[in-house]
């Protein structure tokens, strides 16, 4: 399933300048063009944590230009559940992010930025409830009919 601007603008909570922005200062939405339907779910996952990090930790999206490919490389994994019980460790000054089921003190011996990824697939989860399109095929509005007995009676068919 892929999502418009305006949907992942609602979903992951930014505006409009700041997606603009996103875009053109992260290398893995450089590409993203237009109006169409163009981004994935794991390419919201990682707007999300992008946001997290900016927004209420107060980095800059230039101090995490050098780690973003690890960020939206790890938020594709189709494998939310298991994110969803573990941190991203965000080291910015090496340009880098890893995925840890648990935080250890060896992960924390360099500076790191441990981010619980819980709070941000559930979240995010609520939210594309909230923008999902409607099914491509509404059910007919016919009541369930019976077809044994005719089977049995008439066609000689199974």
């Amino acid at each position: 399933m892929r999502y418009t601007p305006s949907q992942v603008r609602h979903v992951v909570g930014i505006t409009q300048e700041t997606l603009r922005h996103w875009r053109q200062a992260l290398p893995s939405l450089r590409g993203l063009k237009g109006h169409a339907p163009v981004f994935r779910p794991g390419q919201l996952l990682g707007l999300t944590v992008v946001r997290v990090l900016v927004e209420d930790l107060g980095l800059t999206v230039g101090a995490l230009r050098a780690a973003e490919r690890d960020i939206f490389d790890i938020c594709n994994s189709p494998q939310w559940i298991r994110l969803a019980r573990g941190h991203l460790l965000v080291r910015p000054i090496e340009g880098r992010a890893t995925f840890v089921d648990t935080v250890s003190d060896n992960d924390l011996e360099r500076p790191a930025i441990p981010l619980p990824l819980e709070p941000i697939v559930t979240a995010l989860r609520l939210a594309l409830l909230e923008v999902a399109p409607e099914e491509a095929q509404q059910s007919l509005a016919f009541p369930p009919v019976d077809v044994s007995e005719r089977r049995a009676a008439g066609s000689g068919r199974p």
